[in-house]
This record gives structure tokens, sequence and C-alpha cells, in this order.
């Protein structure tokens, strides 16, 4: 029989405290935080749909969305002494107690996925002798969706890299300055999605561009039909939203092809400049479980 992998959780709070707890057996020095299980990690998340009665048998059914996920955090902590048993007690009693949302990571033995979580009503911690501490920590997230570590690629337009070049500005090929176009850059990115659930890509396009850009995987495109410079990154969120320093700019979109990586799949992303331009994008990438 193969031997059960070890898991691990850690809730990441608002101003970096943390939590981590394993299935790991040590002594405690001066504490032993234990992890039982965290329910709602797998299933979790409901569907609401809305439901009109047909005029005779049966009923139409509108599409169906995911709830956001609740999930409890169940462990134990043992503790070298009393005293550090009923240190601990309070500061579990206070764990996400600013009202602010942190991060719930869970390694599984197979996955490393996270989500962000606020709590979902009071932790409820009972002694358990003189040593130790029960607990559990009921949580919630806005999002059905589990992710993986992200991923960060660098997409150059077509034809970035060539240019006319010469002397004193031009490069040294050995032969002292000549005059060139450049050298095309031949880079080819990739994204892909490991997980179950569609992923959505983030571009970041650093550019100066006078007429704006292009962007997408496949036949899916988003333009934005605006001057763009280096010092003003845009953000396009592949899920249906552009911001600038934060503030959303969706309205200013062109195109709306909006897009996302399925599961098990591979796309080749790219950025395009509508009237000429120099610049980059980043693409942020992750998997996605429900």
């Amino acid at each position: 029989m193969d031997k059960p992998r070890p898991r691990f959780a850690t809730i990441t709070q608002a101003d970096g405290a943390r939590l981590s707890l394993d299935t790991i057996e040590s002594c405690p020095d001066p504490t032993d935080w234990v992890l039982e299980d965290v329910s709602g990690w797998y299933g979790g998340s409901g569907v609401r749909r809305q439901v009109t009665d047909r005029y005779g048998h049966g009923s139409f059914m509108g599409p169906g969305f995911r709830d956001g996920r609740y999930m409890t955090v169940k462990g134990a902590v043992r503790c070298s002494s009393t005293v550090e048993r009923d240190w601990q007690e309070r500061n579990l009693s206070g764990i996400l107690g600013d009202g602010r949302t942190g991060t719930l990571w869970v390694d599984d033995g197979e996955t490393q996925l996270s989500t962000e979580v606020g709590l979902d009503g009071a932790p409820q911690v009972e002694k358990a002798g003189t040593h130790a501490l029960v607990f559990q920590i009921p949580l919630v997230s806005e999002s059905p969706y589990l992710f993986g570590e992200t991923r960060e690629i660098t997409l150059f337009p077509p034809g970035s890299g060539v240019g006319f070049e010469f002397p004193p500005f031009s490069r040294d090929l050995g032969q002292g300055p000549i005059i060139t176009f450049g050298t095309e850059r031949q880079e080819t990115a990739y994204i892909w999605n490991d997980g179950n659930a569609a992923a959505s890509e983030v571009f970041t396009v650093v550019a100066d561009s006078p007429a704006g850009f292009i962007v997408g995987h496949g036949r899916y495109r988003v333009t934005y039909p605006w001057p763009t410079f280096q010092n003003v990154p845009v953000e396009v969120d592949m899920a249906g939203a552009v911001r600038i320093g934060g503030v959303d700019q969706t309205h200013r979109v062109g195109e709306r092809g909006w897009a996302a990586v399925e599961p098990g799949t591979i796309e080749t992303p790219f950025l395009r400049f509508i009237d000429g331009g120099t610049g980059w994008a980043t693409v942020r990438s992750r998997d996605t479980y429900i």
C-alpha cells in the first residue's frame, strides 16, 4: 500500500502573518500545528440558475453559475506548555481579525493551489488537555476557482528588433560599426492550462504606440485603439476588463474578443500595434481548477 503523501495548508493574512499546518508528526518546539482537513477544498461551490415553469410539464433552465467556495480548515496545535497553549488560543481567535481577505494555500500531495479567503464566522477553538487545542476556521472565497502558481512570459510584436541602425549607434559586429537593419526576434511564447476550468490570461502592455494595440490568442482579439505610453502600462484581463493604474477603462475597448485558455490546451498569445509602435507585453497565466 502506498504511503499517504504529506499535506500542507497555509493561511496568509493581509499583514503577511502566516499560520502553517501539515500532516507531518513532530515534537512541539514550542508548537506543532497539525492539519486534519480542509473541507470544501473539493466541491464546496454551489450552483445558481434561474428556472421558469413551462406552460406544460417541466421548466426552462437558464445558464448555471457557480457560487463562491465555502471551506473550513480543521486542525490541532500541540504546545510545549500550558502558557504557550493559552497564547496560541488567543492567536487563533484573532486570525483574519482585521476584516480583510487573506490567502489560503493547500498542497494536497498532487497539486499546490490557492484562493483568496475571508472569515465566514467565528473560529471554533477548544482545549484538549493541558497542552493542546483543536480548532476549526470557517472561510469563504468570492470565487469558486482555485489557482496554481502564476507563470509569466514576455511578448514582442512582429518585427521587433528590426530597424535602421547607423554609426555611432549601431552594433559592433567585429568589423567596426556598420549600418544594419537589426535582427527580428523569433521567439514563440506559449501559455497553457493544466487545470479543469477555463483560465483567463492577463496582458500588461508597456508600449509607446500612437494608435494603440491588439492582444489575444488564436481567433480571439481585444483592441485598445488609444495612444499608449511606456510609463503608463495597460492591463488587459481576458476575463473581460482593462485597467490603467488600477482604474477600470473597459469602456475604451474596441473589439472585445475576451477569451480563456480551455483545460488541457496550449495557446500562442500575441501582441500587435495598430499603427506602429515600440514596446512589449508580459502575459500572466495559471492553472485553474474548480
